[in-house]
Order: C-alpha cells, then structure tokens, then sequence
C-alpha cells in the first residue's frame, strides 16, 4: 500500500513541475515576442510621476538620480509624505536641482482611516494634479526601490501611443548583493510570481502608467478612498470598464536591496493579500499555493511512515521525487532568470548581473527548498490574517475593508541597507 501511495506522490510532483514548466514556457513566449511601439514622431505626452516616500529607502536616491536623468523631456515629479519632517525628503532636495522641473513635495492632505496611508498619499496627488494648471495626459507611479535607466520613462509611456491601450506596466527583478536567506528566498519567490503577474495580467505599481482621463472616467478616485493598494486595484478597475492594461515586457527593473527572512515573509503576505482584495486571479494563485504545500506536507509524512515501517524501496522513491522536483525546480528558476537577464541586460546602461556567483549552492538549494513553505504560510496568512502591518503601520483588513489602527510617524529602521517593509 505504502508503495502505491509512494508512486502517487511521485506522479504528482511530475504533473506540478509539467504545470509550472508549461507557465514558464508560455512566459518565455511572450517575452521573446516584445514589440516595440513604433510612430512617425516619439509618442512624449504630459507626463506627471508620483513618488510615494515614508522613510529613506537605501535605494531612493538612486531612484531619484535615475529619474532626475530621463531622456523624457517633459514631466513633473510630485513627491508625496505624510509628515514633513520625513528623512526622505533630504534626499529629495538634494537632488532636486539635477531635474529640468523640480520635484514638488506634498505632504498628505488627510490620512483616512479607513484606506492606507499610501492610498491617502495618492488621493493627495491625484486631487493636485486634477487641480494643477498643467493638463497632465498621462500618470506615472514609481516606488523608491524602482531603480530607472534614461528610457525607463519613455518605454513605459510609449504603448500608449496605441490609443486602445489606457495602461502599462513594467515588472521588478530582485537581485541580491548578499548571501542573506531572507533575501535569496524574497528572490525565489518574486522569479516565480513575475510569471504569473505576466500571465494573469497583474501590475507593478512601482513602474505603472495610466491615461489622466481614468481619474474621471472611472471609479478608481473613489474606490482609492477605501482601499489598500492601487496596483491590483488598478486592473480591477479596468478589467470591470473593459480597459486595457499593456505589459511593457522590455521594462525589467532590477532591485539590489537586502532584507530579513521575516520581513521577507510579510513583504510575500502583502502582495498575496492585494492579489486577493483586488485580482481576479486569486483562486488560480492560491491553488497553486495550496497544491505545492499539500504535496510537500502528504510527501513528508509518508516517507516518515516509510522509514517507519522499514520500507526503503518506496522511502527512496519517494526522496528521489523530492529531490527530483527540487533540482527541477531550480533549472526553471535558472529558465526565468535567463529571460530576464536578457531584458534587463538590453536596458542602457545595465550594470545589473545575476548574482549566483555570491551565494553558495548549497545556501540557494536550501533558499529553493525554504521558499514553497513560505508562500504557503504567507498565503495562509493573506488569507485568514485579520491585521498587516506596512512600514509601521497596522491595518485590519475583514473581506475588502481596510482600517489603520493607529497613525504613528515613520521610525528609522537599522541597518539602512535593509529593504523598508
């Protein structure tokens, strides 16, 4: 009997690793097929980028320096805090004076306490540029850690020269300078999800564009005002008006920060839980989740049970199939860093090469073997954790209702390196 079920688990770890080859390949596809807009003149319209800051991220000033050096001639840069003594802001008027406009600094009109504070930095900047003098066409949202080469800019904008495309978003790529297993498992499981993010249409808010237009042709304005994120809630908004999000594939953006295996996990638990809130696709996310975990957990106790019983035939078929799957598991992840790297490589000026070279094999097949329990715990949580706590705030979140408990003033984390959860 313990035989049979040995040759069951060893069949299902075959059927999820041909799932998940067969979603790589799919990406893979997509990726090589990238176009690039063309028109008779480049398509430059009114831009405006919102940057929404609380704390100084180890790497905004690399981000405003890339953004202070686009090659896009005309765009505002509106900087958004939620107290005017943030420590981001020195960093902002340092390099303010490298901009052909400089940054205007908002500080948060009202921060509700039924959306986040980075929805209420939104609403502040969205308020300003529906009142601004300039008639902005089109609005760009950026993160701190989003590190831009000169076209950055200029390629997520370029899609919608296609006026039947009202959105576009480029994807984030995390490379770490370190050897830390919070890092290398946040890696693992971003490589995983850029896949279905591609495939399932879900945007990255820390390189989104959209038509100006959508402020008033839509609800997004309003449902901001109750919501967590606006990346997923973004697509939900377009997907209901039947709208169209474009991913900009060439647009890869490395992030070299480190982090802490704990934050690491509830940075996972956060994008989970904005999938779940907003994204159609969170059934197909979950399940994916839930088979992985299952897998793994019904694998573990029969190969316990085998050696219990002193079955060593199906007790070594059952560690080769975990092994087996393991060691696949990685070649795929090699698969998604290859497509990457080539886009990210093409961008001008990369500097950015992967970083398997700094971490020891053995330290990365662990970081592999680590990442599934920890997306299954995450989603876990994303799915039955009634508070989340997001850069020293704490929010309970009930079906799609989000309350902020308590607004307290950003605290300095130590060391600085360290990713800003």
């Amino acid at each position: 009997m313990i035989l049979v079920f040995s040759i069951v688990c060893a069949f299902a770890y075959l059927l999820l690793i041909l799932f998940q080859a067969t979603y790589v390949g799919l990406y893979s596809r997509l990726m090589d097929q990238t176009s690039i807009e063309s028109t008779t003149e480049p398509f430059q319209p009114t831009t405006c980028v919102v940057l929404c800051l609380r704390g100084l991220d180890p790497s905004l000033p690399d981000c405003l320096k890339g953004l202070a050096a686009q090659s896009y001639p005309d765009f505002q840069l509106i900087c958004v805090v939620d107290d005017s003594n943030d420590p981001a802001l020195d960093a902002v008027r340092q390099y303010s004076a490298q901009f052909q406009q400089p940054p205007k600094i908002l500080v948060i009109d009202q921060a509700g306490s039924l959306r986040s504070l980075k929805c209420s930095a939104l609403l502040t900047a969205f308020n300003h540029i529906v009142n601004a003098e300039t008639a902005y066409e089109v609005i760009v949202l950026v993160d701190a850690d989003t590190l831009c080469d000169d076209q950055w800019l200029r390629d997520l904008v370029a899609p919608m020269s296609n006026p039947e495309v009202d959105a576009t978003s480029g994807n984030r790529w995390f490379e770490p300078c370190d050897d830390s297993l919070g890092s290398w498992v946040r890696q693992i499981w971003n490589a995983a999800a850029v896949v279905q993010m591609d495939l399932y249409g879900i945007p990255w808010g820390g390189s989104l564009a959209f038509r100006a237009t959508l402020l008033e042709q839509t609800d997004f304005l309003k449902r901001l005002e109750s919501a967590f994120c606006e990346d997923t809630l973004l697509s939900d908004v377009l997907r209901k008006d039947r709208r169209t999000l474009r991913s900009v594939r060439n647009l890869v953006v490395t992030n070299t920060e480190s982090t802490t295996l704990p934050a690491a996990t509830g940075f996972i638990t956060r994008q989970l839980l904005t999938t779940r809130l907003y994204h159609w696709s969170w059934p197909c996310v979950m399940l994916h989740a839930s088979s992985i975990f299952a897998i793994n957990v019904v694998s573990l106790v029969a190969l316990i049970i085998a050696i219990c019983m002193a079955a060593w035939l199906p007790a070594m078929l059952l560690l080769a199939a975990f092994i087996g799957s393991q060691l696949a598991n990685m070649a795929l992840l090699g698969w998604i860093g290859r497509i990457n790297h080539r886009k990210i490589e093409a961008r001008p000026a990369a500097d950015q090469q992967t970083n398997l070279a700094g971490i020891s094999q053995t330290k990365y097949f662990l970081a592999v073997m680590a990442s599934p329990w920890v997306h299954a715990w995450a989603t876990l949580c994303a799915v039955g954790q009634s508070k989340i706590h997001w850069r020293g705030i704490e929010y309970r979140i009930t079906s799609q209702r989000v309350e902020m408990l308590e607004y307290k003033k950003y605290e300095p984390i130590t060391p600085s390196n360290l990713s800003i959860d």
